[in-house]
């Protein structure tokens, strides 16, 4: 399976170094994700399950372990313009694709055409600076496959799988219309992406594109979980895939939730490649630089992070379950 990876990885990196690209490789993900295995993967055995398996020559129990673990199933790229996500696999092959949808979607809506960057440069958007319009595209990170049994619950998503990307969801993305009865939105302080009402770093809903911060990291971020809210769960109001939410008979990954760790963590990629995992909605009004300030800076208002998602359960065992300790 690795080597399948690697293979994978020098074949797109041929085919990024030809066509110029984002500027963020697949094998600088790798890297980098690997990197945060200490930190972010957090596995921990919790029991053992059972499994009740016959033949026509009788029956027996087989054992898997129940774990609790993290894996980097999905990496999630938040960016200004069709052309400018900086990871190379979307910027290369689905964006182009997705971008041309998106216009052809618009054109059936309005005549102004396909705006993007701050949501003052955008024609009847709204007008002060702190405004911004972001694009997302969310696709499955290749180094969860390392993650098999019979140690660990292997991964939900499958590598470079798009699992969500803003551009063909354009009619919910770029207004709040599906969303615009939640209680998340008519109501301040619910689901709120930090602690209301002190230290809030843009709200969870209406889960579109656009987010009023004045710091452009922590606006992308509130971006990047509002998809991971939508694309962790069915059933939602938009035009995605939606992550599978079951991984074996009695196994849970759970639900992308804000401020709940117990749910995913996040690593950031790029501009600055971290080597840890932490929650959005980190209280920093006691640090001397804001949060994100350095990657707001270097990002050029574009980045990446991998998504550690939490599994918790059994490893899938042959035959039928029959409980767990």
């Amino acid at each position: 399976m690795i080597k399948k990876i690697a293979l994978s990885l020098m074949l797109l990196g041929s085919a990024v170094a030809y066509a110029n690209g984002g500027s963020y490789s697949s094998l600088q993900l790798v890297q980098n994700t690997v990197s945060a295995i200490p930190s972010c993967l957090k596995y921990r055995p919790e029991g053992l399950c059972f499994w009740l398996q016959c033949s026509w020559y009788g029956c027996w129990v087989n054992t898997t372990m129940k774990v609790s673990e993290y894996l980097p199933d999905t990496t999630v790229s938040v960016f200004n313009d069709a052309d400018s996500d900086p990871w190379d696999v979307p910027h290369m092959v689905v964006d182009p694709i997705a971008n041309k949808a998106a216009e052809a979607q618009v054109s059936l809506i309005t005549p102004d055409g396909y705006g993007f960057g701050n949501a003052s440069d955008q024609t009847g958007g709204r007008h002060t600076e702190d405004d911004r319009l972001k694009e997302v595209d969310a696709l499955g990170n290749p180094v969860a496959q390392m993650f098999q049994p019979p140690m660990f619950i292997p991964p939900v998503t499958q590598p470079y799988m798009p699992y969500y990307q803003s551009m063909l969801d354009v009619a919910a993305w770029r207004s709040s219309l599906t969303e615009m009865f939640y209680p998340g939105t008519l109501i301040p302080g619910v689901h709120d992406v930090g602690q209301f009402p002190y230290n809030v770093w843009g709200s969870l809903y209406p889960r579109d594109g656009f987010v009023n911060s004045s710091n452009d990291a922590k606006g992308a971020a509130v971006v990047a979980q509002r998809a991971a809210s939508i694309f962790t769960q069915g059933g939602q109001p938009h035009v995605y895939y939606p992550e599978p939410n079951s991984c074996g008979q009695a196994c849970q990954v759970y639900a992308a939730q804000e401020n709940d760790d117990s749910t995913v963590e996040w690593q950031m990629d790029y501009p600055i490649a971290d080597n840890s995992c932490q929650i959005f909605g980190t209280n920093d009004l006691t640090q001397l630089k804001p949060w994100g300030a350095d990657a707001a800076d270097k990002g050029d208002g574009n980045y990446v992070w991998t998504m550690w998602h939490h599994y918790e359960g059994c490893i899938q065992g042959d035959g039928s379950f029959l409980g767990s300790t």
